[in-house]
């Protein structure tokens, strides 16, 4: 849950992402230039913490909860609309 918690700051910043790679990357100037004009840093962070979460799966391990309140729309018109019950058995800590 870390990385989508800062994919909001890799969105809306610039110093954000130059701090994230700097750990890790030689081509800073160019990755924050990258996320920064195609706004990517959510979906960024996103795909890390999806791949965190099956390799946890794989190992036969539970995916550690979600303890932070959940917010959950569905819109008229989509093609498939979750019921509230079932947002509530993944996200325990739904609000709204």
């Amino acid at each position: 849950m870390r990385s989508q918690m800062i994919s909001y700051a890799l969105l809306d910043s610039t110093v954000a992402p130059a701090a994230w790679m700097l750990d890790h990357d030689t081509d800073i100037l160019d990755n924050v230039t990258l996320y920064r004009l195609i706004g990517t840093g959510v979906s960024a962070t996103r795909s890390y913490w999806e791949s965190a979460r099956a390799q946890s799966a794989a190992a036969g391990q539970a995916p550690s909860p979600v303890t932070l309140p959940v917010a959950f729309s569905a819109f008229p018109g989509e093609t498939f609309q979750a019921p509230r019950n079932w947002v509530q058995i993944g996200y325990p800590t739904l609000m709204y």
